[in-house]
């Protein structure tokens, strides 16, 4: 079941995120405005069969759109194939011949988008073995907006779920968001959850958790930067399935930002 959020519960998770920034540099933000983004998923084969391709769909964007794509650890000699369809492109990473990411190893990807790229409007990823669908992913893509306040972290529900074992019932999805401000850039390649760069900024606690269900909206988070000048806002969230309360996907997202703020 979806959670619907009060608008008490909307403000307390905004003034948490207000309270982390003020207690890490002392400014209140007046204006943000989005440079460019970047997402590092680390994606789990919760199969019990051997995959050796990923396939992500994004909706609204075009293959004009992707400034990099990113592949770490053992998927550095999987080979990303982008091709263009009706409004969405599909990325297919596929393994060197003869590899297999086996059940319950982890998969780290990732892509930059440019600037001016439009809003993702929906995601979809699946599992396979030799071009054959295995499994669907907890995919829930990130979008990134600026207001007067500060920068809006707004993950969507993917376009396809999991299914509860045994049943064909669409998975709900648990997502819990933390927060972490960067003055420097991080590189795409350091963008996991467990690189030196990412693991020695200070993160927040969880500020934010959503059930999302296939009749879920979009949920926004304001964030209010903290500083003057340029830097990055960084969201990480995991993705755990109701039924099963396991950790599927963790995604490590970037805004580079322009800030103008007022002491």
């Amino acid at each position: 079941m979806s959670i619907t959020k009060s608008p008490s519960a909307k403000a307390i998770t905004i003034l948490c995120v207000l309270l982390l920034a003020y207690t890490l540099t002392g400014y209140h933000a007046s204006a943000a405005w989005i440079r460019g983004i970047s997402s590092n998923f680390d994606l789990h084969n919760f199969t019990e069969k051997p995959v050796n391709d990923l396939e992500l769909t994004l909706g609204g964007i075009t293959v004009n759109d992707i400034v990099r794509l990113y592949a770490g650890d053992l998927a550095r000699r999987w080979i990303p194939h982008v091709e263009e369809g009706n409004r969405e492109i599909t990325i297919t990473w596929t393994a060197p011949e003869g590899a297999y990411l086996e059940p319950c190893q982890w998969l780290h990807l990732g892509l930059s988008l440019r600037p001016s790229a439009p809003e993702v409007l929906h995601s979809k990823a699946t599992w396979t073995l030799d071009g054959e669908p295995v499994g669907t992913i907890a995919f829930v893509w990130q979008n990134w907006d600026d207001n007067p306040e500060g920068v809006v972290d707004i993950i969507i529900p993917p376009s396809a779920f999991p299914a509860v074992p045994g049943t064909g019932r669409p998975d709900p999805l648990i997502v819990e968001r933390r927060v972490a401000f960067s003055e420097a850039l991080i590189p795409l390649d350091n963008l996991t959850q467990d690189d030196p760069m990412v693991r020695k900024l200070v993160w927040s606690e969880v500020l934010h958790v959503d059930t999302l269900t296939p009749d879920s909206q979009p949920s926004e988070m304001l964030i209010l930067w903290p500083s003057d000048g340029e830097g990055a806002v960084l969201v990480q969230y995991t993705v755990t399935l109701e039924s099963t309360d396991k950790v599927e996907a963790v995604f490590t997202n970037q805004a580079r930002v322009l800030l103008h703020a007022a002491r």
